[in-house]
């Protein structure tokens, strides 16, 4: 009994000692140090509230108001991380600052502005100066300012004669930006220009891939080449240039995606689409978030509205035949699986869908040479790689990979 008493008088003098810290503390720590750990929780929404609270308390605060450029980027409010970011630089006009207020006036599409604090923050010396410089060239590049992107990586010592930036990577910059030179310097022999095109669109960019492929096939000797750039071109990218605005609201959604805060990433695509209602990679997405909640009535109708806009979206088709395969759909399905397959036939993930609903459709002796096809193609299946030596057990000959001898 003793003992139990020692321990709610420890529990009572702990909880007190909490109170009293929470009672020290003011209004405005109390909002930052909430705001921060919504961050930290990818609760972008509440953080964003908090670090507002913590402004008000405290307008000068650089640490509250760099959280809230920070909190209102993700959230791609971009409006609002550019006046934040312009506030900072009245208080603190230093390069570093300078760099936010680049970044977010880049992606709300305030060209002149970004460009202006982009050159205001590779002036001086500071740590993170050089990797800014690379943001700077990057920009410079996408916006169609070549002059201008040479001078500055001929100011910052980037530039040597007779250097090939594809397969001599330059020492102190990233290889993106070394392939981004040879895009400049020598264009008629740039190989890699395919490799870095793929890069940026994986990174959520369109308008700067698209214009180094259709330069990369206009200028290559190389038929293999051109013909490779051409497939990516059509199956993986808009047809038409999208405004920067759509395309980092289109990021945004996908990175609040990603970090499951869903009910924002809706946001952020429909905002996309109000931009630039032509953009089909807003819909396409914002069906993946109906996807993830295995909402697909509401997943088709987006995908629809994607594949409407541009029928030659590879990851919209293959997403539409995903879906309607759930809905149960599976001969409209397959239909779909071969228009994607069409526009790529070297996609390991559209062989395995075909495979899975040909599977379900009872048509295993179809469905094998698919998924083993799609093995072949990317080997890290391993529930392709599973099931098939589940059903054929394991090839001596090439290891544990059941392929036929039509498939090699």
């Amino acid at each position: 009994m003793r003992l139990r008493r020692l321990a709610i008088v420890a529990c009572l003098a702990a909880g007190l000692a909490l109170a009293v810290s929470a009672a020290a503390q003011s209004p405005f720590d109390i909002a930052l140090e909430a705001g921060l750990a919504a961050m930290r929780a990818n609760r972008y929404r509440e953080a964003l509230e908090r670090f507002r609270e913590a402004v008000a308390a405290a307008p000068d605060n650089l640490a509250a108001l760099l959280a809230q450029v920070r909190a209102a980027n993700a959230l791609g409010e971009f409006d609002e991380a550019v006046a934040t970011a312009r506030t900072i630089i009245g208080i603190a006009p230093a390069p570093e600052h300078h760099a936010w207020l680049a970044a977010v006036a880049e992606r709300a599409g305030l060209t002149d502005e970004a460009r202006a604090a982009y050159k205001a923050s590779v002036q001086g010396e500071w740590l993170g100066r050089s990797d800014v410089a690379e943001s700077y060239l990057l920009f410079l590049v996408d916006i169609g300012d070549h002059t201008a992107a040479l001078d500055l990586a001929r100011a910052e010592g980037w530039l040597a004669p007779g250097r090939d930036y594809c397969r001599d990577p330059l020492p102190g910059i990233n290889r993106r930006s070394g392939m981004l030179l040879a895009w400049l310097i020598h264009p008629d022999q740039a190989p890699c220009l395919l490799a870095v095109a793929r890069s940026l669109t994986d990174e959520g960019f369109t308008r700067l891939p698209r214009h180094i492929l259709l330069d990369l096939i206009a200028k290559t000797d190389d038929q293999k080449l051109r013909t490779r750039a051409t497939a990516f071109l059509r199956a993986r990218l808009p047809q038409h240039d999208v405004p920067t605005l759509a395309e980092a609201l289109n990021g945004a959604g996908y990175s609040l995606g990603r970090r499951l805060q869903n009910d924002d990433a809706i946001l952020a695509y429909e905002r996309a689409m109000a931009v630039d209602p032509r953009f089909s990679w807003p819909p396409s997405n914002l069906a993946r978030v109906y996807i993830n909640r295995k909402d697909y009535a509401q997943a088709l109708e987006w995908l629809q509205k994607a594949v409407a806009l541009n029928p030659e979206h590879l990851r919209a088709v293959q997403n539409l035949g995903w879906t309607l395969n759930e809905l149960g759909r599976r001969d409209e399905a397959l239909a779909v699986y071969q228009r994607a397959l069409a526009l790529d036939p070297d996609d390991a993930w559209t062989h395995a869908n075909i495979g899975w609903a040909l599977l379900k459709l009872g048509r295993e002796s179809e469905a094998v040479p698919a998924l083993q096809t799609s093995l072949r193609l990317d080997p890290s299946q391993r529930n392709v790689r599973n099931f098939l030596e589940t059903r054929l057990g394991a090839d001596p000959r090439v290891g544990p990979t059941p392929f036929g001898s039509h498939d090699r």
